[in-house]
């Protein structure tokens, strides 16, 4: 299951499309895992670099916000989401989108995503703590993979990083 660390599916109001990860122009989403094995209980935190590789200007929501994460365990089930310390099974907490992704209900950040303006070749990089949003209770190995969403002439992308594999240990 895939879930949208801030609703913005509907904030450009403009079609959406997908966009592969190794899309020669648009941007590229590279997810790093700061650890490849953690201990029950710690965090498992990621690092997301983005990169305009396009020629042009592309429109981004700020910070973390459109970003979606992907976790699966071992069997390639999607992980229970995490909110407000409580977990959720699939989709009891989220709203189905037609693409295939969950907006979480509600905003867990309280406030709504910006839109900014990335220049051609710039990088931004920021940190997200995805056992905050999904249950990694049990040992295990899990993979995360996430998707960004931005602006290109009007049409909303979502651009696809790589996988990682984070490994669970009691």
């Amino acid at each position: 299951m895939i879930l949208t660390v801030l609703g913005i599916v509907a904030l450009f109001g403009a079609p959406v499309r997908a966009a592969d990860q190794d899309s020669p122009a648009g941007l590229s989403v590279t997810l790093k895992a700061k650890a490849d094995q953690v201990h029950v209980g710690s965090a498992v935190v990621v690092e997301v670099t983005l990169k305009n590789t396009s020629g042009h200007e592309l429109e981004v929501p700020s910070d973390s916000a459109g970003t979606d994460v992907d976790v699966q365990d071992e069997n390639g089930h999607a992980v229970d989401e995490i909110q407000d310390g409580r977990v959720f099974r699939r989709g009891s907490n989220s709203i189905p989108q037609p693409d295939g992704s969950f907006i979480l209900k509600g905003d867990r950040h309280g406030s709504k995503a910006m839109l900014v303006t990335m220049k051609p070749n710039e990088t931004w990089k920021h940190e997200i703590v995805v056992s905050k949003l999904f249950d990694f209770r049990q040992p295990g190995k899990y993979t995360i993979q996430a998707k960004r969403s931005y602006s290109d002439a009007n049409v909303n992308i979502f651009a696809k990083s790589n996988v990682v594999t984070v490994t669970v240990v009691p």
